[in-house]
């Protein structure tokens, strides 16, 4: 759009340079992040954020125990992104850029310049405005979250009102949507839905995050996980752990220890890849994954982190190590039914 424009205003400048000081702005944005964030606050995690034209990750707030600490990050993250939008479009930080080196003191003089930046800025105080609309994961959801969560010292239930703020948000971009399409018959603004179905998804997911978390609370992983297991050393050929554990058992996925060491894991996965006529003659240890690929846990480490575990991996089970050695196993169908039945416990007591 801005070199669109900027070409319809200034024939003779070049749309390619507007075009990319246009992507160069919300890319610089989101390294500005980090640098506007109170360094003495707990450590962040990283997020993806998908509605930014953006590969760049963006620092979002931890979530953990320290409410008074926490429940200000979002607000200082915000702020972190208005900061640095401000100085973007300043001097002393230049957001956009037409030559290959810095803006000089008296760059914004041409006509085409000022244009361009027009443009920019317009569409900066936009996406300003849609940021601080009150639904969660938008920067004002995170902002009313903050402000609940201060005030009451109740994650649990901000995090729910500001997400299902997020989905009125997103109820309203639809209807917008439909209003438009079917009353109006004008389709110009079928972004909006996109938006709305990214919004629902989001916010969905955060209330659903919030209520697995709010469930497993203060659990670990040692109560849970499961010490009498079957495991198989690394000499042993395929054909024999499929006739006496898998087959007999049904395990989806077997540990390969040395003595108590973690080897590695091989599951059903890896066997099939193993032709039937080579199950006697193929070692455990050259079909497995090694122990340094998998993901594994402690028993002192808070069920959250495996759950953590579990979304990146398709296997049933994860390895609890402790001290260099396997100790357990936890199961994904384990960590299922403790918090299915958590969840009932807490429905029947609110009744």
């Amino acid at each position: 759009m801005v070199a669109r424009r900027s070409a319809h205003h200034h024939p003779r400048y070049a749309p390619k340079r507007a075009r990319v000081g246009s992507y160069r702005s919300p890319l610089r944005y989101r390294h500005q992040h980090p640098l506007f964030l109170d360094p003495h606050l707990l450590p962040c995690r990283v997020e993806s954020r998908g509605l930014v034209p953006s590969a760049v990750p963006a620092v979002v707030e931890p979530e953990g125990p320290r409410r008074r600490v926490d429940h200000r990050i979002p607000l200082l993250r915000v702020g972190s992104g208005s900061r640095a939008r401000a100085l973007a479009r300043g001097a002393k930080i230049p957001d956009v850029r037409f030559v290959d080196h810095p803006f000089p003191s008296g760059w914004g003089r041409e006509p085409q310049e000022r244009t361009a930046l027009g443009y920019l800025a317009t569409v900066n105080l936009y996406l300003a405005a849609f940021n601080m609309i009150p639904g969660f994961p938008l920067d004002g959801g995170r902002v009313l979250r903050s402000a609940i969560w201060g005030i009451s010292g109740d994650r649990t239930r901000a995090t729910t009102i500001a997400a299902r703020g997020g989905q009125v948000v997103a109820v309203a971009f639809g209807a917008f949507v439909f209003y438009e399409v079917i009353v109006l018959h004008d389709a110009s603004g079928v972004w909006f839905g996109l938006i709305a179905y990214f919004l629902w998804n989001a916010a969905s997911s955060s209330l659903q995050q919030e209520r697995i978390a709010s469930v497993v609370g203060g659990a670990k992983v040692g109560p849970l996980m499961t010490t009498d297991f079957k495991s198989t050393p690394p000499g042993v050929m395929v054909g024999q752990v499929i006739r006496d554990l898998v087959l007999p058992m049904n395990l989806r996925a077997i540990p390969v220890v040395s003595g108590d060491r973690l080897i590695g894991l091989v599951a059903i996965g890896d066997l099939r890849k193993v032709d039937q006529s080579r199950w006697v003659e193929t070692l455990v240890e050259q079909v497995m994954t090694p122990a340094s690929e998998l993901p594994t846990v402690s028993p002192d480490d808070p069920l959250g982190t495996a759950l953590e575990r579990f979304s990146s991996t398709e296997l049933p089970l994860l390895p609890v190590i402790k001290d260099g050695r396997l100790v357990g196993i936890l199961y994904r169908e384990s960590v299922i039914g403790y918090l299915r039945m958590q969840e009932m416990l807490r429905a029947e007591s609110r009744r």
